[in-house]
């Protein structure tokens, strides 16, 4: 068996998520595998990774004769090398360029599908391009019994393609990154907000709720990620947190775990995710959790976080409060570290291997 993985995640810059899993998966899987690209790669790709494509685009001028040849000649070596692998294996519902080859499809999340009024465009056309992958795909693989749920509301004649294999965590116990002293200089003690904030992201009542009473006086907002739209920014001016919301930039995986491990604690207001990555992040690197109060994060972070209401900011704000408490942050804490255990690479490889053999042409 040869695997032919979709590398779309690679050539771009705004799946860092996907990206993260095919790179943890692929270290750990005992197959031969190539990745196919249609565009050059938006990241380094490690050296020992073998590479189909991108072909690039064919001679504009028919009189170009040399050009058109060489491209001739691109284009069989190109599908001979495809037609050489038994799966292909897509996190983004890219078709195979040669027909025949079984394909398995990774479902990350239906937020196009339960979610389509936050988005600033129109998702009906992301939403078809999906429905054509899953009724062209051998296999379906789900991240989480909560995204197969979702898949099976939507897209119930597909519903026996589908197997839940979860993401792995180990990696962000081994990677080996300690507290260290960074760039960052803690004034007050501070909760931490990380990643994209776009609208399902719900960061709107993360500010509302720090400007709550109940919110704890001493403890500012620190923000990871992406810089204030002018919105936000006027947001928190209008509610007199310019002083209290700090924006910390992007930052490198040293400076994550020092944030994460000088935090009082980690806030995940999001209303909707197809696994949540964020909150075994912030278990692993001993961050306590205050989390939104839906199925997914009690799949994922089991009785390790502290679950509240975050379409309102006055209940985030309390559950902060909660967490200023040593004795509270402490017991999630230790919990959270255990509940990380739960999760490994090893164990996606192996169950993502067998849904491969099971549709592989040879």
């Amino acid at each position: 068996m040869n695997v032919l993985v979709d590398g779309f995640p690679l050539e771009n810059t705004y799946q860092k998520g996907i990206r993260r899993y095919l790179e943890e998966l692929l270290r750990r899987v005992d197959v031969p595998f190539s990745i196919f690209l249609e565009e050059m790669p938006a990241c380094d790709l490690p050296v020992d990774w073998p590479v189909v494509g991108p072909l690039g685009p064919s001679p504009a001028s028919k009189l170009d004769l040399v050009g058109r040849w060489k491209y001739r000649e691109r284009a069989k070596k190109w599908r001979k090398e495809i037609q050489s692998h038994s799966v292909f294996h897509t996190s983004y519902f890219r078709q195979c360029p040669i027909p025949g080859i079984p394909s398995v499809v990774v479902v990350h999340d239906m937020v196009c599908e339960v979610m389509p009024h936050l988005f600033a465009k129109d998702p009906s056309l992301e939403i078809s391009i999906k429905r054509e992958a899953f009724e062209k795909a051998d296999a379906i693989i789900a991240i989480s019994e909560n995204t197969k749920r979702d898949f099976h509301s939507f897209y119930p004649e597909f519903q026996n393609k589908v197997s839940v294999i979860p993401h792995g965590a180990d990696h962000f116990i081994d990677d080996g990154i300690r507290p260290q002293q960074t760039k960052f200089q803690i004034r007050e003690p501070f909760a931490l907000f990380v990643g994209d904030r776009v609208g399902y992201k719900n960061f709107h009542a993360l500010i509302d709720a720090v400007a709550e009473q109940s919110w704890p006086k001493d403890l500012d907002l620190w923000v990871a990620g992406p810089k204030f739209s002018p919105a936000e920014m006027a947001a928190i001016k209008y509610r007199g947190l310019s002083e209290r919301i700090q924006h910390v930039g992007l930052v490198n995986e040293a400076e994550l775990n020092w944030l994460y491990r000088h935090s009082t604690c980690f806030v995940f207001p999001s209303l909707f995710e197809g696994f949540g990555f964020p909150i075994l992040e912030a278990q692993a690197r001993s961050a306590p959790v205050v989390a939104n109060d839906m199925a997914i994060f009690h799949e994922v972070g089991g009785n390790a976080f502290l679950p509240c209401d975050c379409r309102n900011p006055a209940l985030i704000a309390k559950a902060v409060s909660d967490l200023t408490h040593a004795g509270r942050r402490e017991s999630l804490i230790q919990a959270g570290l255990e509940n990380v255990k739960r999760y490994t690479w090893a164990e996606t490889a192996r169950k993502t291997k067998a849904v491969w053999e099971s549709v592989a042409r040879f």
